[in-house]
């Protein structure tokens, strides 16, 4: 997804504003509320931060002045690889022992059948 980096509006009677200075190339990839940019207008400075994860890509170079809402880069939160567990390093395998060959199993006797158990007759308390 591309998540566009617009010049905010700071006030009534502000209609643009200079980019300052990118504190990121283009093509590095930053992370989530990482300082981006600063912005100038006549009264005052503004930094951006990046909204997400993703590669820069920078569209207004340093110097020049863009109106309010305009956009003057982006985001590419598809370049990024959200890790969703550490991968550990695959450990080499030991050889494997040659297997012997089963024996025939032999076959199992039927069980007897159980007999019933007899029915307990209850038991009366013992008064002294």
């Amino acid at each position: 997804m591309l998540i566009d980096i617009v010049v905010p509006a700071v006030g009534e009677s502000i209609t643009s504003a200079n980019v300052a200075c990118w504190h990121k190339a283009s093509g590095e990839l930053v992370s989530k509320g990482e300082l981006l940019v600063t912005l100038e207008t006549d009264k005052v400075s503004h930094e951006l931060t990046a909204a997400s994860d993703g590669q820069l890509e920078i569209l207004t170079t340093e110097g020049h002045e863009v109106p309010i809402a305009s956009v003057i880069g982006r985001l590419d939160t598809r370049a990024v690889v959200s890790p969703a567990s550490p991968i550990s390093p695959i450990s080499p395998v030991s050889p494997v022992s040659p297997v012997s060959p089963v024996s025939p199993v032999s076959p199992v006797s039927p069980v007897s059948p159980v007999s019933p158990v007899s029915p307990v007759s209850p038991v009366s308390p013992t008064i002294p």
